[in-house]
C-alpha cells in the first residue's frame, strides 16, 4: 500500500466546527427544504387538496381554479393529472394534452396520465366509460 504524506497541517478545531455546521445546514435544507420554495410547495399542496375536496362535491369549475393556482405555485404530477382529466371531461382536448405532456415530463411512464391520453383518443361521448371509467391506480 502506498502512503502519501501531506505537508498540510490539520485544520484548527474552529474550522472543522464551521465545516460541520455548514454541512448540517446543507443537509437540513436538502431534507426539509429552504426558504420560499417550502412555502410555495405548502401553498400548492393546500390548493391541490382544496381542488380534490371541490371535485368530491361536484364543484368542477371551482376545482379547476384551485388546480390552476396549485400548478402556478408549484407544478406537480397530481395537480397536472387532475387538471388534464377535468379538461378532457370538458372537451378541452388541447389543454388536456398539454397537461398530460407536462405531467409525463415529471414522471415519464405514469400509468394514470397515460390512461388520460388514451381516453383523449376516444370520441368525447365514449371517454371515461365502462372498464376505463377509473384510472389504473384505482383498480384493485
Amino acid at each position: 500500500m502506498l502512503l502519501v504524506q501531506s505537508n498540510l497541517s490539520p485544520r484548527p478545531a474552529a474550522s472543522r466546527r464551521r465545516l460541520k455546521l455548514i454541512a448540517c445546514a446543507l443537509a437540513a435544507c436538502t431534507f426539509y427544504g429552504c426558504g420560499s420554495k417550502e412555502r410555495s410547495q405548502s401553498s400548492s399542496s393546500k390548493k391541490f387538496i382544496e381542488a380534490k375536496e371541490l371535485l368530491a362535491k361536484g364543484q368542477k369549475d371551482d376545482a379547476l381554479t384551485a388546480l390552476d393556482a396549485s400548478i402556478k405555485d408549484q407544478p406537480s404530477l397530481w395537480a397536472l393529472r387532475e387538471r388534464a382529466k377535468l379538461h378532457a371531461e370538458r372537451g378541452e382536448d388541447q389543454a388536456a394534452r398539454e397537461d398530460c405532456d407536462a405531467a409525463l415530463a415529471i414522471t415519464a411512464e405514469d400509468a394514470d396520465t397515460l390512461w388520460i391520453k388514451a381516453e383523449l383518443a376516444k370520441p368525447k361521448a365514449q371517454r371515461f366509460q365502462g372498464a376505463a371509467k377509473n384510472p389504473p391506480s384505482n383498480k384493485h
